[in-house]
């Protein structure tokens, strides 16, 4: 058995830049986290670094006025009144549990993030194991998402190309419609980029597969290339249906 074990790291005491009374969020170097007392500038206090708090948000991001939705990634920005809003030039604090309008402040649910996030270009295996890291990655710009009906037809671009350089991508498929023939015809999937349809996945990858199937892709992205999904639709009472997430990082020189 461990003998070096110290606790669980929900509660550690900390010392904010400027002090924080209690119930205010505060960021400790790479540590979001809430005061749960008073703490005088210069002085330590004990700081919740997980679960959820009721915190002033306000509907901004680094362009100007956004409204926050469930679901978003929320950020620490320690210049702010609120601290908290969508301004992602700021460090990631949480997610928001609760709505707040465009432009305006609100108290609402904050999930914290329990860190302040990965590093520049830092992304681990854990935050692509779990599917809401891995959508809030693509939310902030790293690759795309999208649905696709059993009535989809031709090709769909799931994400434009970019003309410079080849990115890797890492495309996660999960099976939100049983694919059966029914009476008629199945849809039938591929997954690829322009001029090579079939490159990550042909469509036999998801013949007959069930609900909730995941199929992982991965694969270089050719540079001019659009990540594509190419779909022939499904006939009679035939079904199958998909949602697709991307992640697509630059490749390595």
């Amino acid at each position: 058995m461990a003998t070096n074990y110290i606790q669980e790291g929900e509660n550690l005491v900390l010392s904010p830049s400027g002090g924080a009374s209690a119930g205010a969020p505060v960021l400790v170097g790479g540590i979001p986290a809430v005061a749960l007392v008073d703490i005088a500038p210069g002085q330590s206090g004990v700081c919740k670094r997980v679960g959820v708090f009721d915190l002033s948000v306000k509907g901004v991001n680094d362009a100007g006025n956004s409204a926050v939705a469930v679901g978003d990634r929320l950020y620490f920005n320690a210049s702010d009144t609120p601290k908290i809003t969508k301004k992602a030039s700021g460090a990631f604090f949480g997610y928001a549990l609760e709505a707040v309008g465009s432009g305006q402040t609100g108290t609402i649910n904050v999930l914290l993030a329990g860190k302040s996030g990965p590093g520049d270009g830092e992304i681990t295996a854990a935050m692509l194991a779990n599917r809401v890291n891995l959508e809030a990655l693509i939310a902030a710009g790293l690759g795309a998402a999208a649905t696709y009906a059993k009535t989809t037809s031709g090709a769909q671009t799931l994400l434009a190309a970019y003309a410079e350089d080849a990115r890797v991508a890492l495309i996660v498929c999960v099976v939100t419609e049983a694919f059966a023939d029914g009476d008629g015809g199945q849809t039938a999937f591929t997954v690829g980029e322009t001029d090579s349809a079939t490159k990550y996945a042909a469509s036999t990858v998801f013949a007959d597969a069930s609900l909730g199937d995941v199929f992982v892709l991965a694969g270089t992205l050719t540079a001019t290339k659009a990540l594509l999904v190419t779909a022939t639709a499904a006939t009679g009472t035939g079904t199958g249906a998909l949602s697709v997430n991307a992640l697509v990082l630059p490749a390595a020189a």
